[in-house]
């Protein structure tokens, strides 16, 4: 299983307030996620390799992923446990796995930016054994958001 080599993108929190938790919603807007999910499926598209499906489970583990690095800014969950233990639990069958972290970037935008211009983060988005992802978007009451990409083939 890859961890998505490469240092964790981060950066400091802008002082304005972010979107909401699950998206900048006016009426037929994508949530933060999705918007997130757009991205990675326009560099893969770029990349000449298929898009990337999203996976409820893997969706579902890269929020607790996104919880859990406001504790612990790692690929390590803050219990000891490696990230994909996280899949496992909410039911996600794979072979392999891979995951990007980042925190403090305001919109998706801005975190794919900061994923793509990071050599480990990059392979992950254009990993042609991938085949679903999952996103994971949270800011917590201080207003500092934190993304997850958990990814699964």
């Amino acid at each position: 299983m890859s961890s998505g080599a490469g240092s964790p993108t981060a950066s400091l929190p802008s002082p304005s307030r972010p979107a909401a938790n699950s998206s900048p919603n006016g009426t037929g807007t994508l949530s933060y996620p999705e918007q997130v999910v757009r991205l990675v499926n326009k560099e893969r598209e770029k990349a000449g390799l298929q898009p990337l499906a999203i996976s409820q489970p893997a969706e579902a583990a890269a929020l607790v992923r996104a919880k859990e690095t406001e504790q612990s800014f790692s690929h390590t969950r803050p219990d000891g446990r490696q990230f994909s233990t996280a899949l496992l639990e909410q039911g996600a069958r794979f072979r392999t796995a891979g995951e990007n972290i980042a925190w403090g970037q305001r919109t998706p935008e801005q975190v794919m930016q900061g994923w793509m211009n990071s050599s480990g983060h990059r392979a992950n988005i254009l990993n042609a054994s991938y085949t679903a992802i999952g996103v994971g978007y949270y800011r917590n009451a201080a207003g500092t958001n934190y993304w997850t990409q958990l990814f699964t083939g």
